[in-house]
């Protein structure tokens, strides 16, 4: 974490330890899985600077928090120092951390597109797996089967059951997005997701 990420976190009371622990899943998850979304440095910036801002929007107030990130990161004097593709981006993937439904501008189309649906799907696994805030889980293992292609995320510290819902709602998107199977296990309990 650099020291205009913690002057950010310093000016709005972020949940520091919950933003390195996201931070730290979305690198280990972009990395892990580079044979199935195909990005590369650039995003993996854009990613990484997302999540340890994606919930700064608290300060502003918890409902909605995503769009009060969003709306912190574009506007912020402190961030001017971004070129405005990395700070619309970043905003953009603050934006999304959150909810089923991804708000995207119309004309955000093609290859960019996709790039972006891609680091949102990393960004909402990374989060949903430190949905307490407890920095209890850990990623065990991460696996890509070729055939049927399918990815597995086994981790341990957070049981899957009672977030079951949350948890398929987090893994929807990386799904349909990358046209595969997405397994997440704990021991014996395990969720499952389908394209």
């Amino acid at each position: 974490m650099n020291d205009l990420i913690r002057q950010v976190h310093a000016k709005y009371h972020a949940y520091v330890e919950h933003a390195v622990q996201v931070a730290t899943f979305s690198t280990r998850l972009f990395v892990e899985l580079e044979e199935v979304h195909g990005l590369g440095e650039t995003e993996r910036h854009w990613l990484t600077q997302a999540a340890y801002l994606h919930d700064i929007g608290h300060f502003v107030h918890k409902k909605k928090h995503h769009k009060h990130s969003h709306h912190l990161i574009l506007h912020d004097r402190l961030l001017d120092e971004w070129d405005e593709q990395t700070r619309e981006i970043v905003a953009l993937l603050a934006l999304n951390h959150r909810k089923k439904k991804t708000l995207l501008p119309d004309d955000l189309q093609g290859p960019l597109r996709h790039r972006i649906l891609s680091l949102i799907a990393l960004l909402r696994i990374a989060d949903v797996l430190d949905y307490e805030h407890e920095q209890k889980t850990t990623i065990e293992q991460v696996s890509v089967d070729k055939h049927p292609q399918a990815i597995t995320i086994t981790i341990a510290g957070m049981p899957l059951l009672p977030y079951e819902q949350k948890l398929r709602d987090k893994l929807q998107l990386a799904s349909s997005t990358w046209g595969l199977s997405i397994t997440l296990q704990n021991g014996a309990e395990q969720v499952l997701v389908k394209p």
